[in-house]
């Protein structure tokens, strides 16, 4: 492998290292913010949707931008943007400035996911291709164990909220150096094919539906985990951050784990473990009165959710004869469709009830519906039904 496919690499890695970054910490800044500002727990939490709405946005605008604009350019101008969205925080810390900076954020950080993704689809094939993306998943959840880790140690310091965003620009900052020097190009061999016709069926569509509700339990916990800590157990900053830490490191080896699993298993039989895996922990956090035990949850959590969203993708994948791009952007939309709307939609339940319990009681239920649905979808008789209701479009 060349130098510059070794710095083409780490350049890809670190786009999933950096997004991590910025979306890990923030359920333990949600309590300081809120101080800060003078303004409900609540009302910060539901800001996050931000930047998700900002990836979802991302998602989109991939489509169109990679066409008209370089990837690289996009990397290194995208996250200028982003290091000055963090610097305006300390300089004008209001509410406004937090949600432009938390959705402009979320908008350059997603595409410079895809433009990675992308450049590790069209420079490496086969297993290496396999390896490479597989590795992105582990640098992101490592760069979850790691940022949360230093955003505890942070907050515990006494140093202020935006402070925890520090370490995620510098490496923004590293990854725009990188790509300076580095020739990120793609295959130009790769034809597009937007003329071509996609077969759409009830099976594709009601995964993505069940990618919806799981990604909304997902985010519900990330966001309001550290805080039911802190307000059920009375925990400290420190060790509400641990909750988040052990979800990101059983998550990091859940990634390198998964992979080898799917290959023996069938992919729903796997998911219907993993989503089982998840509802088992929630509820014990729900019922536990141990601090210790709720912690150690967090394990159990990390493993449930580690490779699930690249495992829904090949289950849904599995209901079309023909899958394109659009059945990957499908999926891709709706977890990034829910992921906005789930924190904002628990953040009016906590400010309606007053208690970050409820949203915890959301994400349990949510996981649920996704187990009910995993199990009906599964059935051999369901799923030959749901194939033969299709439709095409161009």
């Amino acid at each position: 492998m060349s130098f510059n496919k070794v710095r083409l690499f780490i350049v890809c890695m670190l786009t999933a290292f950096v997004i991590a970054g910025f979306l890990a910490p923030y359920g333990l800044l949600v309590g300081p913010i809120a101080n800060a500002l003078s303004v409900e727990v609540g009302t910060v939490g539901s800001l996050f949707s931000f930047f998700t709405a900002g990836i979802f946005l991302g998602y989109i605008a991939a489509f169109y931008v990679f066409t008209r604009i370089s990837i690289k350019t996009i990397i290194v101008g995208g996250y200028a943007v982003v290091i000055f969205a963090v610097i305006a925080n300390f300089y004008v810390p209001t509410i406004t400035t937090l949600s432009l900076a938390l959705a402009i954020i979320g908008f350059f950080c997603s595409l410079a996911v895809c433009g990675s993704v992308t450049l590790i689809s069209q420079n490496w094939e086969g297993k290496k291709r396999q390896s490479a993306l597989v590795a992105q998943d582990a640098a992101f959840n490592g760069g979850g164990m790691l940022f949360t880790a230093i955003g505890g140690h942070m907050l515990a310091q006494e140093f202020t909220w935006q402070a925890s965003y520090a370490p995620a620009a510098a490496f923004a900052l590293i990854a725009i150096v990188i790509a300076v020097f580095t020739r990120l190009a793609i295959n130009q061999s790769a034809e597009d094919q937007t003329g071509e016709t996609t077969e759409w069926n009830a099976g594709i569509i009601l995964v993505g539906v069940l990618v919806m509700l799981f990604m909304a339990a997902k985010l519900t916990v990330f966001v309001w985990a550290p805080q039911y800590l802190e307000q059920e157990f009375g925990a400290s900053p420190r060790q509400a951050g641990a909750v988040m830490s052990n979800i990101f490191r059983a998550a990091f080896v859940g990634s390198l784990l998964g992979t080898y699993i799917v290959s023996k298993i069938q992919i729903h039989h796997f998911l219907m473990m993993m989503i089982s895996t998840g509802v088992i922990a929630i509820s014990v956090m729900l019922a536990s009165d141990n601090l210790q035990i709720v912690t150690a949850m967090g394990y159990l959590f990390g493993l449930s959710v580690s490779a699930t969203f690249n495992s829904y993708m090949a289950f849904a994948l599995g209901f079309v004869d023909a899958p394109n791009h659009r059945h990957v952007a499908y999926m891709l939309l709706a977890g990034a469709v829910e992921s906005g709307l789930g924190p904002l939609i628990s953040g009016q339940f906590v400010i309606a009830t007053e208690t970050i319990r409820t949203p915890m009681v959301m994400a349990f239920s949510l996981m649920v519906l996704v187990l009910v649905g995993l199990f009906l979808i599964a059935a051999q008789s369901m799923r030959e039904r749901l194939k033969s209701f299709r439709w095409s479009s161009n």
